[in-house]
């Protein structure tokens, strides 16, 4: 991957941060840019080793190897099976054509998230919130992060609002369902 283009992608972000209907023509739409978009996972890898570390204290059982193996996979999955689900949807939807930039669009905005939602994980960390305002405010950035996960599905689908919505909640329900299977295991 190049230099040039990573910036291309993180202006994208940038412009899906803005709600730009054109943010979309910063991302390849190829096999090969969707395949590099996944990238992220190893950029946002360290953000996921730290929280998880942080989390570590609440494991309810399990050494700390046991822990370690079972998040590992665990990212590899959460980072899969959306896609693998997806793939199988979009012929469904009639958006197959748009299948690989929907994936790269997606893969690069989840920096966004973890600078989101990361800040909220160290002041857990450090009790430095109730859990009340802890919980607050993690709920207010997902609403958030939801609207956004919208807009990039509604535009590089180019699929109805309602459609889009829905993808949004099944790879919401999709998400908790594998974290609470992983919180089963830890």
């Amino acid at each position: 991957m190049s230099e040039s283009d990573v910036s291309r992608a993180l202006h994208g972000v940038w412009r899906i941060a803005l709600l730009d209907g054109k943010a979309e023509g910063f991302f390849d739409n190829t096999p090969a840019g969707a395949s590099r978009s996944f990238v992220m996972a190893l950029v946002v890898l360290p953000l996921f080793a730290l929280q998880s570390y942080l989390d570590f204290g609440a494991a309810q059982r399990g050494g700390p190897w046991e822990y370690a193996v079972v998040l590992a996979v665990s990212y590899v999955i959460l980072w899969t099976a959306w896609p693998v689900v997806m793939a199988s949807l979009a012929p469904v939807l009639g958006c197959s054509g748009r299948y690989c930039l929907y994936i790269a669009a997606s893969n690069w905005f989840v920096l966004a998230e973890f600078v989101l939602l990361f800040p909220l994980t160290v002041l857990e960390g450090l009790s430095a919130l109730s859990a009340t305002a802890l919980l607050e405010a993690q709920q207010t950035i997902q609403i958030v992060l939801m609207l956004y996960e919208w807009f990039v599905a509604k535009n590089t689908l180019a699929v109805s609002a309602a459609t889009a919505a829905t993808l949004v909640l099944i790879h919401f329900l999709l998400t908790v369902l594998l974290a609470q299977v992983v919180h089963s295991m830890i």
